[in-house]
């Protein structure tokens, strides 16, 4: 295949998201492959249903995790991280709990720089061409 003239290049995966043996949903995953916008080899997570539409949270405790903003203590249990001294606070919580909870994951956004980790583990870098020149100094030389 020739990949050199596509700006992106994004393959999707998808398996079933089951409700006892019917099928609720799927689990898709994109794989980014080549990217001008967002960092290559890059897996996204998404997941959708057909009650609820996409899961906003999709993939969240995941990137939480693998960032030390959560942590799991014990098997089959979580607790937030304190990022200043690394101890866990808060109440020992089920994976169940935590992934679709709009608002455990509104204090995570709230209360830290969680969506900030997120921006730099995903898009490639953006800075401008000219940090400390003025477009007119430039449009002078």
């Amino acid at each position: 295949m020739i990949y050199y003239s596509a700006d992106n290049i994004w393959i999707i995966g998808r398996r079933q998201e089951k409700d006892g043996s019917d099928i609720a949903g799927y689990h898709f995953v994109i794989n980014v492959e080549k990217s001008r916008y967002v960092r290559e080899k890059s897996s996204i997570p998404i997941t959708v249903t057909w009650q609820g539409g996409i899961n906003k949270w999709s993939g969240l405790m995941d990137l939480a995790l693998e960032a030390n903003y959560l942590a799991k203590p014990s098997n089959g249990w979580y607790q937030l991280v304190d990022r200043e001294t690394g101890e866990l606070v808060g109440d020992k919580m089920r994976a169940k709990d935590i992934q679709d909870n709009g608002k455990f994951w509104t204090k995570l956004f709230d209360e830290t720089d969680f969506s900030e980790y997120i921006k730099k583990r995903y898009t490639v870098g953006e800075t401008t061409m000219f940090a400390d020149e003025s477009q007119e100094q430039l449009m002078d030389a």
